[in-house]
C-alpha cells in the first residue's frame, strides 16, 4: 500500500490521541517512533490555564538567558510568535510576557559552558540524588557537550521524580487528587529504597540491593540519604546502625523537623544507639519522644494521615513502580517508605480525619481485598491494623524496645517516663496488646517465632482452650493469636472446636464472624489446611442459611479467602480460592451478592494476574445466575 502524506496525519492523531496522556508522552519521546512514522512531534509546556509556548522554543530561550542574553523569541500554541525579556537569577532563567514572569529554576543545566552546567548538575543532585548510575551517565554527558531539548526533559523528569522533589511538589498550595499521590516515574520507587537485583528475601535485600545502594548514596550525599533512610525505618532491621555510626548529633537533631512518625521514631532509635558515645542523645532522644507520642492530638494527626496515604500507596504501587511480579516484602517497603514522603509533606492539611475519611471512602476496598491477597506471602501481620490506633501503638512498642535494648541503668529517665506515658494512653482505649502485635515486615524477617505454650502468660489462655466448647469461652484467645505461634496443642483445640456442627455455634453472646475472622488468621498464620476448610465450611453454611436482610457475603468471602492463605504454595491457594469462590456462588442466589462477588474478583485479579484463570469458574457461575437485566 503507498503512503498518503497528507492523511497520514490525521491517521496518526486517531491512533494516538485517545491514549492517556503519560502512554502518549512515552510514544512521543521515542524517537525512533517517531523517525519510523516520519513525524516530528512538537510539545508544548504550559505557561498558565490559557497558555502555552512550544518546548524547544522555550528551551533555546532558557538557553540565551543562561548565557545573558536579555531577550528571545518564543513559540506560542497558536502560531504565533512573541519575544519575550530573560532574566536570570541564581540559576533560574526568568521570561517576562505580557507583564508577567514565569521562572524556571535549573535552567543552567542547559548552558553551554562545560563548567557552568557542571557546577549545575552538581547543585541539583545534592538536594535530588538519582541512582550512581544515573549521575554517572549525567556527570559524562554534560562533561563533553550541552545537553538537546529531549536530554534536558528527561534530566528534568528524573530529578522531579525523587522523593525530595515529590515532597516539595506536594507542599504547594492546591486541590489534591488521586493521581497526585503515585508518581509514574517507576524509577522513583527504586531512587526511593533500591532497585531489586534478584534478592528473594529481605534480610538478602538488606543485605545486598538496600546496604549497597545507602552506602553510595551516604557517601555522595549525606543529608539526603539520612532522610531517605529515615522513610524507609519501618522495622528496626532496616536501620543501618553500622553506616551511621559517626554521625554527629547536628545530623540527627535535623530529623525533628520531620512529620513522618517512622521518621521521627527513626531519630530517636539513632539516639538510643549514640547515646553510648555522647550524653548529649538523651536531650534530642526526648525531643523526638515528645514530638512523637506526647502530644495525643498531633501524634493522632499524623497516623491518621499515615493511614490515610498507606491505602493509596499500597493497592497502587504495583502499577505505578512497573512491579506485577515484585516480592511482596519489596512492594511493601516501596509503599509503605512511599508513604512517609507523603505524610511529610501533607503535614499541614487542616483536617487529618477528614483527609483519612476520604481516602477511606475511595480506597479501602481495594485495599482490602490487596490485603487478602498478600496474606499468603505474609500471614502474621493482619492489613487492617493500618489505622491510626494500631499505628500509634506500633509506634509505642517500637520505642519500648528499643528503650529495653539498654541497661535499666542507662536509661534516661524522661525517655522511660515518656514510654510509660505512652503505654498508659494504650491502655485507657484498651489497645495495649497491640504495642506487641507483629509488625508489616515480622513476616520477612525469618526469625523464629516463640509457641505460646513457651509464654507463661498464654498457658492459662491454652488450658481454658482446651477444656472449652466454644470460642467464646477463652478470654484473651486474640491477643494470643496476634502475638505468637500457637502451639500444635492449642491448634487442634481450635480446630475442634470450628470442625464442630456448622448449625451449632462457636460463640455465645457474641457475633461469630469475628470469631471465624480470627480462626481464618490462625489458619494463614499456622498454614493449617485442615483449620482452612473448617472455617470455609461453616462460612459456607452461613451463606446458604443467612436471612434476607443479613447481608454479610463479602465478609464472608473476606474469612473464607484469608483461610485460604493456609496454602503457602501459589498453585495450591489459587486452586483453592478459586474453589472456594465457585462454591460461594452456587451457594448464593442474590443478584446484590452475586454482583459484589464479582466486583471482587475483578480486584483480586488486578493484584494478581494469576488468580484470573483460577476465578474463572466462580465469575461464570455468578454471571450465569445473575438476570440479565442485572448484569
Amino acid at each position: 500500500m503507498k503512503r498518503d502524506p497528507e492523511r497520514e496525519p490525521a491517521l496518526f492523531g486517531l491512533l494516538i490521541n485517545p491514549l492517556p496522556a503519560a502512554a502518549r508522552a512515552s510514544l512521543l519521546m521515542d524517537q525512533g517512533f517517531s523517525r519510523d512514522l516520519g513525524i516530528k512531534p512538537k510539545f508544548w509546556f504550559p505557561l498558565d490555564r490559557d497558555l502555552a509556548v512550544e518546548i524547544g522554543s522555550l528551551n533555546n530561550a532558557l538557553r540565551a538567558a543562561v548565557s545573558g542574553r536579555k531577550s528571545a523569541r518564543v513559540s506560542l500554541r497558536e502560531g504565533k510568535q512573541r519575544r519575550v525579556k530573560l532574566g536570570l537569577r541564581r540559576g533560574a532563567a526568568t521570561i517576562e510576557l505580557d507583564k508577567r514572569e514565569f521562572a524556571f529554576p535549573d535552567a543552567d543545566l542547559l548552558a553551554s559552558e562545560r563548567p557552568k552546567r557542571s557546577r549545575a548538575l552538581s547543585r541539583v543532585l545534592k538536594d535530588r540524588p538519582l541512582l550512581p548510575e544515573e549521575e554517572r551517565a549525567w556527570k559524562a554527558i554534560l562533561g563533553k557537550r550541552a545537553l538537546g531539548d529531549r536530554e534536558y526533559m528527561e534530566l528534568m523528569t528524573a530529578l522531579n521524580a525523587t522523593p525530595e522533589a515529590v515532597g516539595k511538589e506536594l507542599q504547594k498550595p492546591r486541590n489534591l487528587g488521586s493521581d497526585d499521590f503515585m508518581p509514574d516515574e517507576a524509577t522513583y520507587y527504586q531512587r526511593l529504597i533500591a532497585p531489586l537485583a534478584g534478592s528473594t528475601t529481605l534480610s538478602a535485600f538488606i543485605e545486598g540491593e538496600l546496604s549497597s545502594a545507602r552506602r553510595a548514596l551516604l557517601a555522595a550525599h549525606p543529608r539526603p540519604a539520612l532522610r531517605r533512610m529515615a522513610y524507609s525505618a519501618l522495622a528496626q532491621p532496616l536501620i543501618p546502625f553500622d553506616l551511621l555510626a559517626s554521625l554527629r548529633i547536628s545530623h540527627v537533631a535535623s530529623l525533628l523537623e520531620a512529620e513522618d512518625p517512622f521518621s521521627l521514631l527513626f531519630g530517636f532509635e539513632l539516639c538510643r544507639h549514640l547515646l553510648g558515645a555522647n550524653d548529649q542523645f538523651a536531650g534530642l532522644g526526648s525531643s523526638f519522644l515528645d514530638k512523637l507520642l506526647l502530644d495525643p492530638a498531633r501524634s493522632m494527626a499524623r497516623c491518621e494521615i499515615f493511614t490515610g496515604v498507606s491505602l493509596i500507596t499500597t493497592i497502587g504501587l504495583r502499577v505505578a513502580a512497573r512491579a506485577a511480579d515484585a516480592p511482596l516484602f519489596w512492594v511493601r517497603l516501596a509503599a509503605l517508605t512511599h508513604a512517609g514522603v507523603l505524610t511529610d509533606a501533607l503535614a499541614t492539611l487542616p483536617d487529618a480525619k477528614g483527609f483519612l475519611k476520604w481516602a477511606a471512602e475511595n480506597f479501602i476496598g481495594a485495599y482490602v481485598w490487596h490485603g487478602v491477597v498478600d496474606r499468603r506471602d505474609a500471614p502474621r501481620w493482619n492489613p487492617d491494623w493500618i489505622t491510626p490506633e494500631f499505628i500509634f501503638a506500633e509506634l509505642v512498642g517500637r520505642a519500648s524496645i528499643s528503650l529495653h535494648m539498654l541497661p535499666a541503668t542507662n536509661r534516661p529517665s524522661q525517655w522511660t517516663t515518656a514510654v510509660d506515658g505512652a503505654f498508659d494512653r494504650l491502655k485507657d482505649t484498651g489497645r495495649l496488646p497491640a504495642a506487641f502485635f507483629p509488625g508489616p515486615f515480622d513476616d520477612f524477617s525469618g526469625a523464629a517465632v516463640r509457641p505460646s505454650s513457651s509464654e507463661p502468660i498464654f498457658r492459662e489462655v491454652e488450658e481454658k482452650l482446651h477444656t472449652a466448647s466454644m470460642l467464646s469461652d477463652v478470654p484473651g484467645l486474640l491477643t494470643l493469636a496476634h502475638s505468637v505461634q500457637i502451639s500444635e496443642r492449642a491448634l487442634a483445640d481450635i480446630v475442634r472446636l470450628v470442625s464442630s456442627p456448622a448449625a451449632d455455634s462457636i460463640a455465645i453472646g457474641a457475633p461469630e464472624l469475628p470469631y471465624l475472622r480470627l480462626c481464618a488468621h490462625v489458619a494463614a498464620n499456622s498454614r493449617s489446611e485442615a483449620l482452612a476448610e473448617a472455617v470455609i465450611n461453616r462460612c459456607l453454611y452461613k451463606a446458604r442459611n443467612r436471612s434476607k436482610e443479613d447481608d454479610v457475603i463479602t465478609e464472608l468471602f473476606a474469612v473464607m479467602a484469608e483461610a485460604c492463605a493456609a496454602c503457602a504454595e501459589a498453585r495450591a491457594y489459587g486452586e483453592l480460592l478459586g474453589q472456594t469462590a465457585a462454591n460461594l456462588c452456587f451457594a448464593i442466589d442474590a443478584s446484590e451478592g452475586l454482583s459484589h462477588l464479582e466486583s471482587i474478583m475483578d480486584v483480586l485479579g488486578k493484584r494478581d494476574e494469576r488468580l484470573i484463570p483460577a476465578l474463572a469458574q466462580a465469575r461464570a457461575i455468578a454471571r450465569t445466575k445473575r438476570p440479565r437485566s442485572a448484569r
